[in-house]
């Protein structure tokens, strides 16, 4: 099977927890963002309660009390949330991998993408791959399983990268163009 295009690149620990990150949100950052909203509403209505028993004369201090309280403590909640997940992953992630440099090399073959990692070969399917995006230097590439990265340190320059996101599109595209 021939070999379209291909890129090496060394990542790190920091490296796989921001690819662990963004596969956590994109897999569960609704749930994320339900976790802090019904939390700051709870946190909301029970300090509109308490200000409506403090201020009885007067419930209108009670609504924009309650109110400001769940917008405040649910964006500080999903804050606090993500900052304990990220944690969380670094730790877990630093004692089944380590800290040192691995190498990644993505190929790109007729019907799928090929991530060659220490202890890992990854086929993804082109049928699978539902975009390749720029993210700053960096490409994500987004598909039904989730999210890999494709470092922008793995091109010598713009056009490499250029011309190997060129070829994945053809590849992705040919693949779903049925043959007749």
């Amino acid at each position: 099977m021939a070999i379209h295009a291909s890129a090496e690149f060394d990542y790190d620990l920091d490296d796989l927890v921001d690819v662990a990150w963004r596969n956590v949100q994109w897999s569960r950052h609704s749930q994320l963002r339900s976790a802090a909203n019904a939390f700051g509403v709870l946190v909301g209505v029970g300090l509109g309660w308490a200000a409506l028993s403090l201020v009885p004369e007067n419930p209108w201090i009670a609504i924009p009390v309650g109110l400001a309280a769940a917008v405040v403590f649910a964006i500080a909640y999903f804050h606090r949330l993500c900052a304990n997940i990220r944690r969380s992953l670094h730790r877990t992630l630093r004692e089944q991998q380590g800290e040192g440099l691995r190498r990644c090399i993505v190929e790109l073959h007729d019907d799928h993408m090929l991530w060659r990692q220490p202890d890992l070969d990854m086929r993804l399917a082109w049928r699978d791959v539902r975009a390749i995006e720029p993210d700053g230097d960096d490409l994500v590439v987004l598909a039904r399983s989730g999210v890999s990265m494709l470092r922008g340190r793995a091109f010598a320059n713009p056009e490499a990268r250029e011309r190997f996101v060129t070829a994945a599109l053809l590849l992705q595209n040919a693949a779903a163009t049925p043959v007749s």
